[in-house]
């Protein structure tokens, strides 16, 4: 019980951030961040809706429809990360298929150096 009453004391000071920042009641950024709900999914914003509520000062990109903000816990991670981990990923495919194409070879050089002696 001690460690739900600590987690509230977090969820409610997280609350005060973002009644400073927006206005909005306490009450009311609690249930969008869905404190104590039995879903505990909390609230999902695009950029425009978060402008509405004051959650942004203004939208910087061409960004309609897309998610930009969360007040619950789930954190999301920009294009741009997104990107950058396929671009590493997908280089670590080449190089992993390089470095098997050469072993093969490799292989096979031994197979033909033997069957030659």
């Amino acid at each position: 019980e001690h460690e739900a009453d600590i987690l509230k004391s977090h969820d409610i000071g997280i609350a005060n951030a973002y009644r400073l920042k927006t206005g909005l009641a306490q009450e009311q950024l609690l249930e969008m961040m869905a404190v104590g709900g039995s879903a505990n999914t909390g609230t999902w914003l695009n950029a425009q809706k978060a402008l509405e509520l004051k959650f942004v000062d203004e939208i910087m990109f061409d960004t309609e429809g897309q998610l930009v903000a969360c007040a619950g816990s789930a954190a999301i991670l920009p294009p741009e990360a997104i990107n950058k981990l396929r671009n590493l990923l997908t280089q670590q495919r080449l190089d992993n298929q390089i470095a098997l194409e050469r072993a093969s070879l490799d292989l096979l050089k031994l197979k033909y150096k033997k069957e030659v002696m």
